[in-house]
Order: structure tokens, then C-alpha cells, then sequence
């Protein structure tokens, strides 16, 4: 009695580890399959390729609804395939965005501006190695000055009311000159160059006068003027006494 008791006690234990056994199977590719769907995919066609700037610029993979770049491909490729006469790309043109290209005209064009530039950029070279002999024949000189043993002297007469600040390059430091006042500088070497400007930011018409009482002397006299083409900042003085005003 007691075996028999025994022997059903471990059969139902058996069935019931079978039974558990069985119910355990069936969740397995259950797991599996949520796994897979908590495993994020890769979209081949996101977004961002029907958003400008990209939906005009970038064409979009294959297999993907087209954007409004490659219809305007597959538009253009549609209509050489057509065209019974193709036209040779040179190796080094670039397609600009949006499939257009520069026509024969235009790229004469710029092959005439280049060509100008170049010409231009020699010429730029060519004035500035001879920059003081062009200054000459190209403005004249608004007045002469006889020089002393190579030294001129400059006095500035400052009719305006308000201060100007002047120097003499390579003689002097910078220094004002108050309104309604003159200074006298003497003994400058040539070539000189003498810088003014006012210090309210003001126009300044500059009047040049060789003084006939005293030899290799020259009067700037400063006056206000609203007229900006009148406007004078600098005076230069060459070897010759030759005065120019800029």
C-alpha cells in the first residue's frame, strides 16, 4: 500500500515537471520575437532627405519615393536619353546645384573676364613700380616752390574753427594746430609729404601759394568747405618743387 502510495506521489511529480516543460516551450520564440521588436531598424528613407536643403540637392537612395531632386534627375535624364545630339561636358566643369549648366555664351564671358583681370592685375603692377611718375602725368601740380639746398619750409594757416591735426612724414611727429592759428615748418627735406586732417571729421579745402618774399617757401592755407570732391588730406612736394594736393 505504502509503494503503490509512493509510486503515484513521483508520477504525479513527473507530470508535473513535463507539464511545466511543455508550458515553458511556447514562450521561448515569444521572447524571441519581442526581442526583434524592441530592436530599432535603420529607416532607408528618412525624413530628411524631402526637407530642404537636401529634398533640392541630394538625391535620394534607391528604393526610396523620389524627392523633388531626383525627379528633376530622372526628368533631365529622360530627356538626353531623347536628344539625338549630346553635348561634350568638359573635364573640368562643375554641375551647379539643380542640373544647370553654364551655356557656350557664358563661358566665353567669363574667360573675357579672366582674360581683363589678368591684363588689369599687370597693369596694377606696372603703376605701382612707377606710382610717383604717375601721380605727375596724371594730376597736375597745383603749384611750384623753388628749394633751398634741397629743404623747403611750409607754413600752414588754419582758417577753420576747429583743431587740425598735421605731420610732417619722416620730420616731424604728429602735432594740432588749434583754430585760427598758423605754424611754420621749416626745413623739410624733399621729397616731402605733409598729412592734415580736421579733428571734428570735417572737410578741409586746401589752397597752396608760393610766398614770393622769401625763396623755397610754400602757404597751405585750411578752410572749411562742404563740398566732399574739394576735400584734401595730404600735400607732396617732389624734387622738382612740384606741388601736388590728394
Amino acid at each position: 500500500m505504502k509503494k503503490s502510495q509512493s509510486l503515484s506521489k513521483q508520477i504525479k511529480l513527473f507530470s508535473i515537471l513535463c507539464g511545466g516543460l511543455l508550458l515553458g516551450l511556447p514562450a521561448i520564440p515569444m521572447v524571441a520575437r519581442a526581442q526583434q521588436q524592441t530592436t530599432p531598424r535603420v529607416n532607408p528613407c528618412p525624413s530628411i532627405f524631402y526637407a530642404e536643403p537636401h529634398n533640392s540637392q541630394v538625391a535620394v537612395p534607391q528604393g526610396c519615393p523620389p524627392n523633388a531632386y531626383t525627379r528633376q534627375q530622372m526628368k533631365v535624364q529622360g530627356q538626353s536619353s531623347n536628344s539625338s545630339v549630346s553635348t561634350p561636358s568638359t573635364p573640368n566643369q562643375m554641375q551647379p546645384v539643380g542640373g544647370e549648366v553654364p551655356s557656350s555664351n557664358q563661358s566665353q564671358s567669363s574667360k573675357s573676364r579672366q582674360s581683363s583681370t589678368t591684363i588689369d592685375s599687370e597693369d596694377g603692377i606696372n603703376i605701382q613700380q612707377t606710382q610717383s611718375s604717375v601721380i605727375q602725368t596724371q594730376q597736375p601740380s597745383v603749384a611750384m616752390v623753388m628749394p633751398t639746398d634741397g629743404r623747403v619750409t611750409v607754413r600752414l594757416v588754419n582758417k577753420t574753427n576747429a583743431p587740425v591735426s598735421y605731420q610732417a612724414i619722416g620730420d616731424t611727429a604728429p602735432r594740432t594746430l588749434q583754430g585760427k592759428s598758423d605754424v611754420v615748418l621749416r626745413g623739410l627735406r624733399i621729397p616731402a609729404t605733409v598729412t592734415f586732417h580736421r579733428r571734428d571729421s570735417g572737410l578741409l579745402m586746401v589752397t597752396p601759394q608760393s610766398a614770393s618774399s622769401q625763396q623755397g617757401m610754400l602757404q597751405l592755407t585750411l578752410q572749411e568747405t562742404t563740398d566732399l570732391g574739394m576735400d584734401r588730406s595730404a600735400l607732396r612736394i617732389e624734387r622738382s618743387g612740384a606741388v601736388f594736393l590728394n
